[in-house]
């Protein structure tokens, strides 16, 4: 049997947060919940995080401190970023810190859904590009 795939959910709105790790709970991952980006970068610390899906705004770092905090411990860590306002400067910063994509909060769940699809398929060797 193949365990699900840990993926990292840092929101500090506990609605979302627990709406994220529901639907990825049906979809067959494993979330790992956090409220702060140090609570998601000493999860990240503890366990094997392939994929983080972060808030750009936390309440302590912001989602890129924390991506970047995590990436620098683990090579090859995934990012999605949610955020309010997907302003052109705030998309562009991202994506040069090593966003996989930035999608507007809250997220279209198909959209996200594609997106992890995607990722665990580059992840697990089944990227057929």
């Amino acid at each position: 049997m193949v365990s699900p795939l840990p993926i990292l959910v840092a929101d500090q709105e506990a609605t979302s947060r627990n709406r994220l790790a529901d639907v990825l709970r049906g979809e067959g991952f494993d979330p790992l919940p956090a409220r702060t980006g140090a609570e998601a970068v000493d999860l990240a610390n503890r366990r094997v995080v392939a994929i983080t899906i972060l808030d750009v705004l936390l309440p302590d770092l912001s989602g890129m401190e924390t991506f970047e905090l995590i990436s620098s411990r683990r090579a090859g860590v995934q990012g999605i970023f949610l955020a309010r306002e997907t302003r052109k400067d705030t998309m562009e910063r991202l994506l040069e810190a090593g966003a996989y994509t930035v999608l507007e909060k809250p997220p279209r769940m198909d959209w996200l859904l594609e997106a992890l699809r995607r990722l665990k398929a580059r992840i697990t060797g089944q990227d057929q590009r």
